[in-house]
């Protein structure tokens, strides 16, 4: 359900204050998430593509509201006839935006997911913001 867009995200090494987080629509669709509905950020190399990706473990809260701001943001896409983007970001700034894909032919929904993979520049970067995330 959830397509990466690959963002380029560049962080700074700065560990010294812990990061915020915001998940949302574009176009201010929510409901929004928050540092809160995180359980835990890992920094983590995608397999497939051997890209470094951030983890964003999700709470069991977190994950239903990702599911409902996922399928918030796919009715307008719809309409649309175009994607919208799931924004993700941290201190302010946009880090990475995720396709949320209509599907007009329905189809099973899965449970809530337990987490997002946000692409990173470097897998430095990304165990750095893991670091700031988890304070």
């Amino acid at each position: 359900m959830l397509g990466l867009i690959t963002a380029g995200l560049l962080v700074g090494c700065d560990t010294s204050h812990r990061a915020t987080v915001r998940i949302s629509g574009e176009g201010g669709i929510g409901p929004v998430l928050s540092r809160a509905d995180v359980r835990s950020a890992r920094a983590e190399t995608d397999p497939r593509t051997s890209q470094a990706v951030l983890l964003l473990e999700l709470t069991p809260s977190g994950g239903k509201k990702l599911l409902a701001l996922a399928t918030r943001v796919a009715q307008p896409g719809r309409r649309r006839h175009h994607s919208l983007h799931i924004l993700i970001s941290v201190n302010g700034k946009v880090i990475d935006q995720q396709e949320i894909v209509y599907h007009p032919n329905g189809g099973p929904v899965p449970g809530p997911p337990k987490g997002i993979l946000v692409d990173v520049a470097s897998i430095r970067a990304a165990r750095d913001l893991a670091a700031r995330l988890n304070r």
